[in-house]
């Protein structure tokens, strides 16, 4: 069973780009300005990624997003976070424990 079912790529925080985002289960990317800066998951990508869009305190310029089948979204979180582990929101904030 694939991992990933549909993804979308590096695009621009907006309102017209996040009704596009599907209201399905997956991993998200938020990018600040080209670099990579917080990895989450949600069971509603839309929902939550609208969340930060509205949050002042979490600024960010672009996203990318993975719709996954639920019990693969961990992992593929886990996944990316390794690969950005250095001066990602999630470390910065706790929510990860230190290396």
């Amino acid at each position: 069973m694939p991992r990933i079912l549909k993804k979308g790529l590096r695009w621009v925080a907006s309102e017209t780009n996040l009704q596009d985002v599907p209201r399905k289960p997956g991993v998200y990317a938020l990018y600040y300005y080209g670099k990579r800066r917080y990895i989450g998951k949600s069971k509603n990508l839309q929902r939550r990624i609208r969340q930060h869009f509205n949050d002042p305190n979490n600024p960010f310029t672009e996203i990318s997003w993975y719709q996954t089948v639920p019990k693969a979204r961990h992992t593929l979180e886990s996944d990316l976070i390794d690969r950005d582990f250095e001066g990602l929101w999630n470390i910065l904030k706790g929510r990860r424990g230190k290396r």
